[in-house]
């Protein structure tokens, strides 16, 4: 009989944290599960890691395979998957205790939903810094209310520049219908062609999906180390985005959606290239001048010019209305000092240390 959950853990060189994250998973009390534990070709001991993890508990499989990136090693993972809903948990993150309890019955209650979505505590280094939930209400929405409500909310912010509102786009947030995976057919892009993979993958779903379910219980663990990959410089950020947008743009129109949804795509749009600026703020270790030179280039694409224009830039908060205008007038020196006035980073400054 196949198992209730399978949970898929990609691995590449994390022998440091592997242990954390398969301990939670065999603590949870529900054992109506597999643990399929994915080593893209690490070069470390985490292979043999996982070895012995499938040695001691016969609910852990564990692949093999030459490294091909975070996607492909879920891909994988699903192929293998027999489990009635997928998890997904990243070998460096972990879950609650009591998590597939939880969640087998909340889905047993519901009758069955294609994606249910959950919270997640957000750690540094071991410490708990934030607890984040789908800013959505909690309940089951079904396919009017998902193009009404959830589409909307995951192309947002609703409004330009305002995150007090997040709607949790990772995968390891979390949990798949495997017959909803099948019947779409969808998979995860490569992050090394796309940025931000996991917001595609689940954009990509909820266009197609007829019942989707939110609980704002925050019930994974995700450990933003310092020196991870998420706090280096990435000088192909801008790129990856672009390609990024390309493809949820063309999704809306392959769906025809996209004239529903132009402003909120256009919110997207202006997320994502503040992101691309914030990180050359923040992580470029070059000096001023090229920095500088680097978000004016940002600002001048033609899709950053043409969101900028159209996203809902209405009824802003002072400090949204402010960060608009130095973007909408290319103010690049001016929001290379603001972002690191207020945020406290300058990577120069680190690197002189």
């Amino acid at each position: 009989m196949n198992p209730y959950f399978s949970i898929i853990v990609p691995v590449y060189n994390v022998e440091r944290y592997l242990d954390r994250c398969v301990q939670s998973l065999l603590k949870q009390e529900c054992l109506d599960c597999e643990i399929i534990l994915v080593d893209d070709g690490s070069t470390d001991a985490s292979g043999v890691i996982c070895n012995r993890w499938s040695e001691k508990s016969e609910l852990i499989q564990v692949y093999h395979k030459e490294n091909g990136g975070l996607a492909s090693a879920r891909n994988y993972g699903l192929e293998k998957a027999k489990g009635q809903y997928i998890i997904f948990c990243d070998s460096d993150d972990w879950l609650e205790e009591g998590t597939l309890v939880l969640l087998r019955g909340i889905l047993q209650k519901s009758g069955g939903v294609d994606i249910l979505k959950y919270g997640f505590k957000k750690y540094n280094s071991g410490t708990i810094i934030k607890e984040i939930f789908p800013f959505f209400p909690e309940g089951i929405y079904e396919k009017q209310e998902i193009a009404d409500v959830i589409i909307p909310g995951m192309l947002g912010p609703e409004k330009v520049f305002d995150y007090s509102q997040v709607p949790v786009l990772s995968a390891w947030s979390c949990a798949y219908s495997k017959r909803f995976l099948d019947e779409t057919g969808i998979l995860f892009l490569s992050e090394r062609e796309y940025l931000n993979e996991d917001e595609l993958f689940n954009i990509r779903l909820i266009l197609k999906a007829e019942r989707v379910q939110v609980i704002h219980d925050t019930l994974y663990c995700y450990d933003t180390r310092d020196g991870s990959l998420t706090q280096k410089y990435m000088p192909y950020m801008l790129e990856k985005k672009k390609k990024l947008l390309a493809r949820i743009e063309e999704e809306l129109k392959v769906d025809k959606v996209f004239e529903q949804y132009t402003t909120c795509f256009y919110n997207y749009c202006v997320d994502n290239f503040y992101e691309c600026v914030g990180h050359e703020c923040c992580f470029n270790p070059a000096e001023n001048k090229l920095t500088v030179k680097n978000i004016r280039h940002i600002l001048d694409e033609d899709l950053c010019v043409s969101a900028l224009k159209n996203c809902n830039h209405s009824r802003m908060s002072f400090k949204s209305a402010v960060t608009y205008f130095l973007f909408r007038y290319k103010l690049a020196h001016a929001i290379l000092l603001a972002y690191r006035g207020i945020t406290g980073r300058d990577p120069k400054k680190k690197k002189d240390r």
